[in-house]
């Protein structure tokens, strides 16, 4: 009887490969058109042959600071569910599988319903899961708004050169702000939690004419409760928001720090640019968030050209150009290829788990 029970559970959950498939598909069919596009292009022939010419020790410390950003990124989803059957491995897994959902859906919106629904597979409570989720969110972005604030002093010099695409930083940041506002008075409201519960027991007894409330609807309001008593615990420990903010900071800073350090590979000028750099690879993170297509592909390859344009004026397009293709594969593309094997390797070992529960009940 309690097998039925979270099998049934189970199947109201929806797959996300099943619910994103039609995107999933275009998205590989697009990548596939474009990689044959881009093979015949002579242009991006020279870019492939520059990319193969980088010294081998400057490869290693780009794919180590890759590293570094998917290690932390698990990090940070475990951190706040470290308390319950989670351990790091299976953190970092569903991390790789919200990271691919996100880069194939149009304003990453698959990402935290990925991450829910395989956390839910691991045994972990719905609501511990969004608490979790929504935690790691609204900690990136406060760490991706304030960075973006402080680039706009350090790297001001170049941000006045910006006087067509002003507009645009300017709906970044009221985006990215009212995102975390809007999150975070969700996640510490008692009132919308309350207000959430009595919409529940209206719609419970407006179908039920019995005074008690429906099992379900007992654990629907248990479980907002819950989920309001888990985020509050998470905003009111400071020990909690350093870790986490401290851990994004570095992240962020390191994620920033690839394209120059490709730049200094390439034999690029730096060091007399590096503060505007760093300052530009901040605000390409605020940027890129207003644009719909999935993963800001073609958005983020425009906002690279543009942003590191207003510093190298005079340097050949090709070689910006260079330089954009081997960082985009490295914190995008990259992570997809991976991303896409942790969903294959959750969904198997879950398949897996569920025939083995099936037969010990038999």
């Amino acid at each position: 009887m309690e097998n039925n029970k979270v099998v049934a559970a189970e199947e109201k959950l929806e797959n996300p490969l099943i619910k994103y498939k039609n995107l999933i598909i275009l998205f590989f069919l697009f990548v596939i058109a474009t990689l044959t596009v881009l093979s015949n292009n002579e242009i991006f022939v020279v870019s492939f042959q520059k990319i193969k010419a980088i010294k081998f020790e400057y490869v290693i410390i780009i794919i180590g600071m890759v590293l570094f950003l998917w290690l932390s990124d698990g990090f940070l989803l475990y951190y706040p569910l470290r308390h319950t059957k989670i351990n790091f491995w299976d953190s970092l897994m569903v991390n790789f599988a919200g990271s691919f959902f996100s880069n194939v859906t149009p304003y990453s919106s698959g990402s935290q319903p990925a991450r829910l629904y395989y956390l839910y597979k691991k045994g972990i409570t719905v609501d511990k899961s969004i608490g979790g989720v929504i935690f790691k969110a609204v900690s990136y972005q406060w760490v991706i708004v304030i960075l973006g604030l402080i680039s706009l002093f350090t790297g001001r010099k170049v941000i006045f050169k910006m006087d067509n695409y002003r507009i645009v930083l300017t709906l970044g940041f009221i985006y990215n702000a009212g995102l975390f506002i809007v999150t975070l008075i969700i996640a510490n409201s008692k009132k919308i939690a309350d207000l959430l519960i009595h919409l529940v027991k209206t719609i419970g007894n407006k179908q039920n004419k019995e005074k008690e409330l429906s099992k379900t609807k007992i654990q629907i309001i248990q479980g907002i409760e819950n989920f309001h008593n888990n985020m509050h615990q998470y905003l009111v420990s400071a020990k909690m928001n350093f870790v986490m903010f401290f851990t994004y900071t570095i992240r962020q800073l390191v994620y920033n720090s690839i394209p120059i350090i490709i730049l200094y590979a390439l034999d690029f000028p730096v060091k007399e640019y590096l503060i505007e750099l760093i300052s530009l690879s901040a605000l390409m993170n605020i940027i890129v968030t207003i644009v719909p297509t999935p993963g800001g592909v073609v958005a983020s390859e425009g906002v690279f050209l543009l942003l590191f344009g207003l510093i190298y004026t005079s340097t050949d397009t090709n070689d910006l150009l260079t330089v954009m293709l081997m960082w985009r594969f490295f914190t995008h593309y990259l992570l997809i290829i991976v991303g896409f094997l942790a969903v294959i390797y959750l969904t198997t070992t879950n398949s897996k788990k569920k025939k083995r529960g099936m037969i010990n009940a038999s």
